[in-house]
């Protein structure tokens, strides 16, 4: 039986055009991590930080994307499959709606304290 199987050497050393899959480096599986640039606010969205990690927040139905979702491609697939009338609106609709419920949350919290 052992002529039909097929043996893989296990001392074969790794070269640069081949790397070893069996050793694992920690650090380089670093991934980048994305921040909150203010040009996203054209695509309706603004950011929350949550666990030290920030998160886009769309501003139309609040939704939290994860914080793998802050590529401007993906943040404007949200805004135009979710929200297709607004997507034509320009940024300053956007900074309108960003300043409102900046005024809501402050008048929440002065109301709580």
């Amino acid at each position: 039986m052992d002529k039909w199987l097929i043996k893989i050497p296990t001392n074969k050393s790794a070269t640069p055009s081949q790397p070893s899959c069996s050793a694992s480096n920690p650090t380089s599986s670093k991934t980048k991590k994305r921040k909150y640039d203010e040009s996203y606010l054209q695509y309706g969205f603004t950011c929350s930080s949550h666990n030290n990690e920030e998160q886009p927040v769309c501003l139309i139905c609040k939704e939290v994307l994860a914080a793998e979702s802050m590529k401007p491609s993906k943040l404007q697939r949200h805004l135009n499959t979710k929200h297709a009338t607004l997507s034509k609106k320009p940024i300053e609709y956007f900074e309108r709606l960003c300043k409102h419920q900046i005024k809501k949350r402050t008048l929440w919290r002065s109301m709580l304290l």
